[in-house]
């Protein structure tokens, strides 16, 4: 209950008329009052007394009545060490005034606190785009440098059920020509449909070595599907030391990759990998990587081969809502089967947009694969063009213990001189996503 002693304080403080009481009832009580009330109990400790007054004002009709008891609402949980709750009230904030610089920088601070590293950059960077003092902007840079390196643990889940339309990836053609004359395709050699769990996973740790950096990493993704032979996992464990030079991050890490296909180990991999990141001014990052993997077929020797491939991306703040990244890379393969063989090129742009508490994402991506020799039944070397497009929304409203519902619809087309690598393929995916 409100004392009448404590509303009677607003009458000195000079901001706002003070409410009139009388007989244990007040008038004149606004929603000005009850935050300024707010901020007085929070400052006495009394933080269920703030919070409930803050809740009251999120009743009122005035958008930015609302916005400050959100906010009160955020400094509350965050003092009280809630850093989940923190995180969905500066939300909320910035679902309603995307260009409150302050509110997000104090979402990449409860973020990074979180260990949400990948995330809590992005903010800034937002935070960035939107407008900041010089030397606010000079420390939020210099934030921004160091949080990739800076969470001891991490990861990220993903799960999804997954209607596919072509789960083996294989033409629909029921014939292609060999030696210039047509063959029959059996069944199990063309496209079918099917419905499964597609799933990706990351778990991470990093151990201090002096100035620098351990780190091992263990990464999954998979497609599990009732027509078993089209089951398909990948799994990778990485180690390797991490450092730091200026703004510029570099990492180096070894490689041990096992594969599955139907239920069965068909491969082992091994290799390194590198990757260096650094800011562009305020509100832009680079990421470049390089890596080499051998592969070992466990199945046929004659598909053993040694990939080597390097890669570029730029990340960018367009304005505090949208996001963008541009990517480009190149791959080579060479295969103990010449004709297996081949060179790619290819490039990606994804947008990521704010559309109040939902995270809309839209991307594509087109490569380009050049095989070295023909192969000799088809008498033609690969020729194959790649398109990729998806949209994606992940509703943070009906998040559950931080598990947030995902829907993403992606649709492929593999363009190939050769029937047998030709085939579109869409998909639709029903699930929940989770960094922590």
């Amino acid at each position: 209950m409100l004392s009448i002693l404590a509303l009677a304080s607003f009458a000195t403080a000079g901001a706002l008329p003070a409410p009139r009481c009388e007989g244990g009832r007040c008038t004149g009580l606004t929603a000005a009052h009850l935050i300024r009330l707010a901020d007085q109990r929070a400052a006495a400790q009394d933080r269920e007394s703030a919070r409930a007054l803050l809740m009251k004002v999120l009743q009122d009709r005035e958008p930015a009545a609302r916005a400050q008891a959100r906010f009160g609402l955020a400094r509350l949980a965050e003092s009280a060490g809630d850093l989940p709750a923190a995180e969905r009230w500066y939300r909320a904030v910035l679902d309603e005034q995307p260009a409150a610089a302050a509110v997000r920088l104090a979402l990449g601070r409860v973020l990074a606190q979180q260990r949400k590293t990948i995330a809590a950059g992005r903010e800034l960077r937002r935070a960035q785009a939107a407008g900041l003092p010089p030397e606010v902007a000079r420390t939020v840079e210099r934030i921004v440098s160091l949080l990739r390196n800076d969470a001891p643990y991490g990861g990220s889940f993903e799960f999804a059920f997954a209607p596919d339309s072509n789960i083996n990836r294989s033409t629909r053609s029921d014939t292609v020509t060999a030696f210039g004359l047509p063959f029959a395709l059996d069944e199990g050699s063309r496209g079918r449909s099917g419905v499964g769990l597609a799933f990706a996973g990351q778990l991470f740790g990093r151990v201090p070595v002096g100035d620098h950096q351990l780190t091992v990493a263990l990464t999954s993704q998979g497609n599990v599907y009732k027509h078993r032979a089209a089951n398909e996992t990948y799994t990778t464990l990485s180690a390797g030391p991490q450092f730091r030079f200026g703004n510029m991050q570099l990492s180096a890490s070894a490689l041990a990759g096992r594969g599955a296909q139907g239920g069965q180990h068909t491969s082992d991999s091994y290799g390194i990998d590198t990757k260096a990141r650094f800011p562009v001014g305020r509100t832009t990052a680079v990421a470049l990587a390089a890596v080499a993997i051998h592969e070992r077929n466990r199945r046929n020797e004659a598909l053993d081969s040694t990939s080597y491939g390097a890669s570029a991306a730029v990340e960018k703040a367009l304005s505090p809502r949208l996001y963008a990244r541009a990517t480009t890379n190149v791959t080579r393969v060479a295969s103990v089967t010449a004709p297996l063989s081949s060179w790619s090129l290819g490039g990606g742009l994804t947008l990521i947009r704010q559309l109040g508490p939902f995270t809309a994402t839209m991307g594509g991506e087109i490569r380009h694969l050049r095989g070295d020799e023909p192969f000799f039944v088809f008498g033609r070397a690969r020729r194959d063009t790649f398109l990729q497009g998806s949209l994606g929304v992940i509703a943070r409203p009906l998040a559950v213990s931080g598990f947030a519902p995902v829907v993403r619809v992606t649709h492929s087309r593999n363009q190939s001189k050769i029937e047998l690598y030709d085939y579109t393929r869409s998909r639709i995916e029903f699930g929940v996503t989770r960094d922590f």
